[in-house]
């Protein structure tokens, strides 16, 4: 998240009445969960859920009907955001957001993980595990 924030100030600089809220869900660098729990969309889904309650809750981050709001998620964040747009985001208490939502814009990922994409990815996963670089290629190769 300290590598995103200063990639935002130039939006921040053009529009100086907008806010952005970056969130780092469990799972991510400098992040501490509760032992036992899964780390899955709907974890993650509920975590997002949870902050928004937070934030309202303690006015830090107000939605206003006339102010659009705009939710972007990148790689495994999209695949939550996606959990949470279609679920959690229903829920009453989280009304004035929804009210307030113009989009979700999703990056870089994977709105389901089937059999044959995860088999690929392991597969990849393989061929970057070995040290050898000639191994490596015929991998790729074959």
């Amino acid at each position: 998240l300290d590598t995103l924030e200063p990639a935002f100030a130039p939006l921040l600089d053009q529009h100086p009445l907008s806010s952005i809220l970056l969130v780092g869900l469990p799972g991510l660098p400098n992040t501490l969960w509760p032992r036992g729990t899964v780390l899955n969309n709907e974890c993650h889904s509920d975590c997002i859920a949870s902050l928004l309650q937070h934030v309202k809750a303690n006015d830090r981050f107000v939605p206003k009907p006339d102010v659009p709001l705009f939710f972007l998620g990148f790689g495994v964040g999209s695949a939550a955001l996606l959990h949470f747009a279609t679920g959690s985001f229903n829920d009453p208490i989280l009304r004035p957001f929804k009210e307030s939502t113009r989009t979700f814009i999703l990056s870089n990922s994977f709105s389901k993980v089937n059999g044959e994409l995860k088999r690929t990815v392991q597969g990849v996963r393989r061929v970057l595990k070995k040290d050898d670089y000639r191994e490596r290629v015929a991998m790729l190769e074959s």
